[in-house]
């Protein structure tokens, strides 16, 4: 079931258009949102549970097994900078697709 933020993220998630999973199992790991297509991982931080630590952790085996780059947002900039959020993921699809060129 979605968090709060993470149902936020996913209405932002959906202004741009592109597919994504939410809750997607990357073994061992279930990451909040990933866009396939661009190897994107999107992490939806609320401030009671996650931890720095463990998500360092994760976050570099996740790089090291699958070649994934990941976004981490915090719950307060979910609800208040969507328009960054939007802008941030955008400029990481265009990487992805400027290095596929």
């Amino acid at each position: 079931m979605a968090t709060d933020i993470e149902k936020i993220m996913g209405q932002i998630l959906d202004n741009l258009g592109y597919r994504y999973y939410e809750q997607y199992e990357l073994y061992p790991y279930i990451v909040d949102f990933y866009f396939p297509e661009f190897k994107i991982v999107v992490e939806a931080d609320g401030d009671i549970w996650h931890s720095y630590k463990t998500d360092k952790d994760r976050d570099i085996d996740l790089i090291k097994r699958y070649g994934v780059r990941i976004l981490h947002f915090s719950d307060g900039v979910i609800k208040k900078c969507s328009d960054n959020i939007v802008k941030v993921i955008q400029e990481e699809i265009e990487v992805t697709i400027y290095r596929k060129e």
